[in-house]
């Protein structure tokens, strides 16, 4: 199934969101990611934090991420081709998975707190009106 990564960078941390078509997508994507070291399994072993149906937030770094996708173009030229090449398939899985790393859509702002309250303050008067700029001039020069 189709899932897409994007990220936000936080300094040394990003924050990973995981969107699959379904739910079991996003979930298999993030399985993934979790189980390559990319991310972290929660601790109470609990289901990841979804953000809505299909998309999962959660933290890693940019060389973990970077790693997991080398990992993932390794396994996938991993065969006879590569058999008595210096280097095997690590250089190309690498040029690969940089290239995987380039189109992962990097954002800026996402709100993951949805929690939102309104307050509301009416309409506030003063109890005494401003004096205008010329007033305030001469109280301060005559006083």
């Amino acid at each position: 199934m189709n899932t897409k990564i994007a990220y936000q960078c936080y300094g040394n941390s990003i924050l990973l969101f995981v969107t699959g078509e379904t739910r079991a997508a996003a979930l298999g994507k993030w399985t993934s990611l979790a189980n390559w070291g990319a991310t972290s399994f929660p601790k109470d072993e609990a289901d990841p934090e979804f953000l809505n149906e299909t998309t999962i937030s959660c933290w890693s770094t940019r060389e973990k991420l970077q790693e997991y996708l080398f990992n993932l173009r390794l396994m996938e030229l991993w065969g006879d081709k590569y058999k008595g090449v210096k280097g095997g398939c690590a250089n190309d899985a690498r040029a690969l998975a940089a290239q995987d790393f380039a189109l992962i859509q990097r954002e800026t702002y996402r709100s993951v707190n949805s929690n939102s309250v309104e307050y509301g303050l009416g309409v506030i008067e003063a109890a005494n009106p401003d004096d205008d700029f010329k007033d305030c001039c001469y109280k301060a020069a005559f006083a």
